[in-house]
């Protein structure tokens, strides 16, 4: 999905979600230095570092995991991916 930012160098980010939404039960940090309160609406999910050097542009951040604000989605899309042989 597109996540919202206010970094200036960047329109979105690229989100792997890993866990439907949810609404927190407690307060909660992600690996990225974010805390969300208690009865916040959130995704949590994995984001996309873009990579030049990768011939598909972009490369999952697999140690860090993020939470988003569900209201920070911009657009949801699907990536499909064709393999060689398959």
């Amino acid at each position: 999905m597109a996540v919202y930012t206010a970094d200036p160098t960047c329109e979105y980010y690229i989100l792997k979600v890993t866990r439907s939404p949810t609404i927190l039960e407690t307060n909660k940090s992600d690996s990225w230095g974010n805390t969300f309160a208690k009865g916040t609406h959130v995704v949590e999910g994995l984001y996309y570092n873009k990579n030049n050097r990768s011939r598909f542009g972009y490369k999952l951040l697999h140690d860090k995991p993020a939470i988003v604000y569900t209201y920070a989605i911009l657009q949801f899309f699907i990536l499909q991916f064709q393999h060689r042989g398959k």
